[in-house]
């Protein structure tokens, strides 16, 4: 059933519309049939400064502009220039209607929209404070509290915070988890007791937004430890990698010791893989010994052994890569009988990035071996160190 141009213009002048209801295309007709077909037909038809030009020109059709524009995104797909042109020309207009379109869009899954989003994001973002009072009354109902809270998240500002602390207990699993995940990028000395809450909700995808923010929060905030509310976390299948992940971020001392007693324990290979990416970023001259540990460990299997091998090869402070060298080459040294072809070939690429000449008659060693493989490897890794 299509919308004739009155209820459209009802619609748009409704103060407070539904962010829930579908976004209902209008044909080509359709879209003709409104008082600016005109300007709406040359928008779809004009080359790219044409259409530079004309966005300019949609506030003053006003808001009855504002469907035609949201048609032209549900029927063309394949022409991103229009489309970047179009969320362009909504933006100028501070409308729930567009607020609710602007939002779909960011939360689409196609790929090749990143342009479409981003330039959606900005949209949102550049509204501020005026859009969020209009979006905020909508969190009262049930039917319209999940898009009002995903279009609060694509706006990056503190006035966000407020409303959706309304919601994070809220009986929607998707709800909490939107309302959480948006939380989780702002440092406001109301929401770590907030996250440590969100630590036992039933949802894992709630928990993992959680631990995020408590790694960011606990350094602003030094009345909890984050290190003690985490590092049990390690012991947990479904969370236990994001713990991995956000200790490393703390990046200090004593969370380097927290991973790697987490390395000694009996945790699965996933999440110890986690913990070894952690200790890589880090700038602690102790990540470093934790990692030569679990190089020298007999129990540790090839593809571990691997990982930690590319890691230390990507390492850029120079007291720390001079180190790494040394690493690998006495784990060389000490396993080379045991090392396997793919060990052997991290091992050149590493040596290669690395570029320390210690490594040099390894190297050489290398370029001899019976796999071809770890040849082709030794002989590139040698050309990139000091002739």
């Amino acid at each position: 059933m299509r919308n004739s141009p009155d209820q459209i213009k009802t619609a748009s002048e409704q103060k407070t519309p539904s962010l829930a209801g579908p976004l209902i295309p209008l044909s080509p007709s359709r879209v003709l049939e409104s008082s600016h077909a005109r300007l709406i037909e040359n928008f779809v038809g004009g080359d790219f400064q044409q259409r530079w030009e004309m966005v300019k020109l949609f506030p003053g059709a006003g808001e009855e502009a504002i469907e035609p524009l949201i048609s032209i995104l549900t029927l063309d797909k394949q022409d991103l220039e229009l489309r970047w042109f179009t969320v362009k020309a909504l933006a100028q207009f501070e409308h729930p209607r567009v607020v609710a379109t602007l939002t779909e869009l960011i939360n689409e899954e196609e790929e090749e929209e990143e342009e479409i989003k981003e330039i959606a994001q900005q949209s949102l973002a550049n509204m501020g404070r005026k859009v969020i009072e209009t979006i905020t009354p909508l969190l009262a109902q049930d039917s319209t509290r999940l898009s009002a809270v995903k279009s609060l998240a694509a706006i990056p500002h503190k006035d966000i915070i407020e409303p959706l602390l309304t919601v994070v207990d809220d009986k929607s699993v998707e709800v909490r988890r939107k309302a959480i995940e948006a939380l989780a990028s702002f440092s406001d000395s109301r929401l770590m007791p907030l996250m440590l809450k969100a630590l036992r909700d039933e949802d894992t995808e709630v928990k993992k937004g959680a631990i995020g923010a408590i790694a960011y929060l606990g350094q602003a905030h030094r009345e909890i430890d984050p290190l003690e509310c985490l590092y049990p976390l390690l012991q947990d299948e479904e969370v236990g990698e994001e713990a991995a992940v956000a200790l490393g971020r703390i990046d200090t001392p004593v969370s380097v010791d927290k991973l790697g007693e987490g390395l000694r324990s009996r945790l699965s290979w996933s999440i110890k893989i986690k913990i070894v990416r952690a200790l890589g970023w880090s700038e602690q001259g102790s990540a470093l010994d934790y990692l030569q540990e679990q190089l020298r460990s007999k129990l540790a299997p090839s593809f571990f052994v691997q990982e930690i091998v590319h890691i230390l090869g990507r390492k850029k402070n120079p007291s720390m890569s001079e180190r790494a060298t040394v690493i690998l080459l006495n784990f060389y040294e000490e396993q080379k009988e045991l090392v396997s072809c793919r060990i052997k070939q991290a091992l050149a690429e590493a040596w290669g990035e690395l570029g320390d000449e210690q490594a040099l008659s390894f190297l050489k060693i290398l370029s001899e071996d019976p796999d071809i493989k770890v040849r082709l490897h030794a002989l590139t890794a040698l050309k990139k160190l000091p002739a």
